[in-house]
């Protein structure tokens, strides 16, 4: 990875978006060339030539990629660099150019009769349960991969590009279900996975997320570049469920039966119903386009949740849901919540934060997981129309909160600068409950999208676990809203 810098000037302490004028010619400007991790110069030097590619092809756009991919790159001028850098630092690029220009660069999947020879390379434990969890078998058949996984990951994922986001999110499971050095050791063999699957293509992808970081061109990513991602690569398969990531669960076997503690987080937004693939709903990762209105607040360790369904259009919904979530987090993270008044009293605060934006207005619903006279028990505050189930080990699901509206229409909401919540308790917990906490997207206003108590028991019920009960509630719910689902099996 390579850095443009002023001579003697040191790495980072140039500002982000440089003004091309101010920059040295480029007989001026130095390659540091991954010193803190290579050290063959042969290899530096293909680093450089290939940042030098992809900025020039910045420059020149789609029609030069095949002529720029096949020549040396010693040749490229110093105007078309400074041309291509200019882009990019303005935002210039975007999505679609530049994973077009990786499409172009041959990788050890683009012809399927070298898929045998992926195959063979593919070869430690974790790798291969990488590939079987992207691929046909699932994660705990990894025994079994065969040509077909390879052929299944390269239509769903054809550059290291395409790929970015659910390594992220499929790593961030691992070391949610295993903890951090069994996500140390999968991130290692990640690297090398995806060296064997692209090959040159993955390394000019790391080039062109360099050379992003270096022009200070991330107005062009974050959620903006996640959408189109989501709009450009989901295609003809839009509507195909994915089983991809949810097969991620233990090191060993999945089991039939519930840890405790076990929890799992889903969310989409009403613009992406219909498009559940992991490019739109992570297992065990929130992910939704910034449409969405719903927030969520987690702490696992306290076992204390929240969901926020945000009221007042799209910008002054998804403010006010914010708000509340980083409401929550502040008092938490200051006082121990022990009693549902102290639930209500942190929703309040939260009411009183949304009072202060321009617009918009939320519900929320708050939960936590205390002791009471050595037994587990849950308290709970909430306001609106988000609701908070308790399920029983026989699936009888139990609606502890009532709604404060009609229809669509909510008569109780945070966002008044008085206080506004009045409705709470507690309830105590027995062994095999399992705890919901959703926003109306999921359990519907009115028929035929109302999902009953004994569907949504039923749901959770017949789930392996927390993580496929909440992408089945999102997946089974009807309304045409964005949707928020949290399941979380108690600690006793």
């Amino acid at each position: 990875m390579s850095l443009f810098k002023r001579k003697n000037e040191r790495v980072g302490d140039r500002q982000s978006n440089p003004e091309v004028s101010g920059w040295d010619s480029m007989s001026d400007v130095a390659f540091a060339g991954q010193r803190e991790i290579v050290n063959d110069s042969a290899e530096k030097l293909s680093s450089e030539r290939q940042q030098k590619k992809i900025i020039a092809a910045y420059a020149l756009g789609a029609d030069s990629y095949g002529s720029i991919i096949n020549s040396n790159g010693d040749n490229i001028s110093d105007d078309l660099l400074n041309a291509g850098m200019t882009r990019l630092s303005n935002g210039e690029i975007p999505y679609k150019d530049k994973h077009d220009f990786l499409v172009r660069i041959m990788s050890p999947i683009s012809n399927e009769s070298n898929f045998g020879n992926v195959l063979s390379g593919i070869n430690s434990k974790h790798e291969k349960r990488i590939l079987a969890a992207f691929g046909q078998a699932g994660f705990s058949n990894f025994e079994n991969i065969n040509v077909d996984d390879i052929k299944s990951f390269k239509q769903e994922y054809p550059t290291p590009m395409d790929f970015e986001e659910t390594s992220v999110a499929f790593l961030n499971l691992i070391e949610r279900q295993n903890g951090p050095q069994k996500r140390r050791e999968y991130e290692q063999a990640m690297e090398s996975f995806k060296k064997k699957i692209y090959g040159k293509q993955n390394e000019y992808w790391q080039q062109m997320k360099y050379l992003d970081k270096v022009a200070g061109s991330s107005k062009d990513g974050g959620r903006e570049w996640r959408r189109n991602k989501t709009e450009f690569a989901l295609g003809a398969d839009a509507n195909r469920p994915s089983e991809r990531l949810t097969d991620v669960r233990y090191e060993s076997e999945r089991s039939s039966e519930w840890i405790p503690g076990d929890t799992g987080i889903y969310q989409t937004s009403k613009s992406q119903v219909g498009e559940m693939t992991p490019k739109s709903i992570w297992s065990g990762e929130l992910y939704a386009d910034d449409k969405c209105q719903d927030a969520h607040f987690e702490n696992r360790e306290q076992q204390l949740f929240g969901v926020f369904d945000g009221v007042g259009g799209e910008k002054g919904g998804r403010d006010a849901s914010l708000t509340a979530s980083g409401a929550i987090r502040e008092v938490s993270s200051q006082y121990n919540l022990q009693t549902p008044e102290d639930l209500a009293s942190a929703l309040n605060y939260a009411s009183r934060k949304i009072s202060q934006l321009e617009s918009g207005k939320s519900t929320g619903v708050l939960s936590r997981v205390v002791e009471r006279d050595g037994r587990p028990t849950l308290i709970y505050a909430t306001a609106g129309d988000s609701r908070l189930y308790i399920v029983d080990k026989q699936g009888q699901a139990k609606l502890l909160t009532i709604d404060e509206g009609v229809g669509n229409r909510i008569t109780n909401f945070l966002g008044n600068s008085g206080d506004t919540v009045s409705q709470f308790g507690e309830i105590p917990l027995h062994e095999g409950d399992k705890v919901v906490l959703c926003s109306d997207g999921i359990t519907g206003d009115f028929a035929p999208d109302l999902m009953s108590e004994a569907k949504l028991g039923n749901i959770v019920h017949r789930s392996r676990n927390a993580s496929e009960a909440a992408k089945n509630l999102i997946i089974e719910a009807s309304k045409k809203d964005d949707r928020t689902a949290i399941v979380f099996a108690p600690k006793f």
